[in-house]
């Protein structure tokens, strides 16, 4: 799976490559001076003397690092047992704390987070985290980016990160994602093969730009292999609400549909279509964002799985 994030300037401090070419430029400088002063000095003449200064930002040492006591936060939209995108989410947190945490490099004194939070209730939640001085927020659903933006310019001693945004309204605040459209694709193919009926569901929380992207996507696989096929979209408006889910995984079966498709945050529509397999009915469904296969050992195609860790490791090391 391959990610995209965007990282503005965090800080005025060089980096080591910026040092190196500062080095360089000034050692360069002072053996240019050096040769033609040589030159220049063989004939009786009043000599000139020229002072060069270089001046370097020093990155800081482990135990300057350590030092600062620097404090992560995570905001998450769902609760972390959904199994899916905010599961997926604190696994991330989680290997962060461990590698940078005090069991592991030390160089940050504790991570945090706050599960189930309201996007319209997202904002005191970013303040109580800020108050309690956490040096990074990452907030974690696409109903919090007005909210991550306008505390980035409220604290710009701060950091925010937000993901499958696309505002970027100050110098402290970075956007990521991952490209799961790509595995979506994917899956449409999948789909596209196996129906026998032409009528595949889609299951969609909300349809913003990152669910639209992967419907469309899963469309265009479906009828590649398959220009018949008709694929139902059901909106829950909600991003974690098993029942909804399941009132619209069961609806669209009830059209006909003999494929499922999902971008919501639980299990549910795959756990509707095992049951219908192990009722000798074959309806199919897909993971996402987690491996889902213990919910359908049986109705389980294919799906994707997001390792937020890697990237919130380089996040954070680079906030530091």
């Amino acid at each position: 799976m391959s990610v995209q994030h965007g990282l503005r300037k965090l800080s005025e401090k060089s980096t080591r490559r910026d040092f190196i070419k500062t080095a360089l430029a000034g050692i360069g400088g002072l053996v240019l001076g050096g040769v033609i002063g040589s030159f220049i000095s063989r004939p009786s003449a009043v000599v000139q003397t020229v002072t060069h200064t270089i001046t370097v930002t020093k990155t800081p040492t482990a135990q300057q690092i350590k030092s600062k006591k620097f404090k992560a936060a995570w905001i998450y939209v769902g609760p972390i047992g959904d199994y899916g995108w905010t599961y997926e989410h604190d696994q991330g947190r989680k290997i962060v704390e461990k590698v940078l945490g005090s069991s592991g490099l030390g160089v940050i004194s504790e991570t945090a987070y706050r599960e189930s939070v309201p996007e319209d209730r997202v904002s005191k939640v970013i303040e109580d985290f800020i108050s309690q001085g956490y040096d990074i927020v990452y907030t974690t659903s696409f109903g919090y980016m007005d909210a991550t933006n306008e505390a980035a310019k409220k604290h710009p001693n701060k950091i925010f990160a937000h993901c499958s945004g696309y505002k970027r309204l100050a110098p402290n605040i970075a956007t990521y994602f991952a490209e799961a459209y790509l595995a979506y694709y994917l899956n449409g193919i999948m789909a596209g093969a196996l129906t026998k009926s032409n009528k595949i569901g889609y299951v969609a929380a909300h349809l913003i730009p990152e669910v639209v992207r992967h419907i469309n996507a899963f469309t265009i696989g479906v009828r590649e292999v398959n220009p018949k096929a008709e694929v139902y979209v059901v909106r829950i408006g909600a991003w974690y609400n098993p029942p909804k889910a399941r009132e619209a995984a069961e609806a669209l079966i009830a059209q006909g549909v003999d494929v499922l498709a999902f971008t919501e945050d639980s299990p549910t529509v795959l756990q509707i279509a095992e049951s219908y397999q192990n009722k000798g009915i074959k309806i199919w469904s897909f993971s996402h964002y987690s491996d889902m296969k213990r919910f359908g050992k049986k109705a389980m195609l294919a799906g994707q799985i997001v390792d937020w860790g890697p990237l919130y490791m380089e996040l954070t090391i680079r906030a530091i």
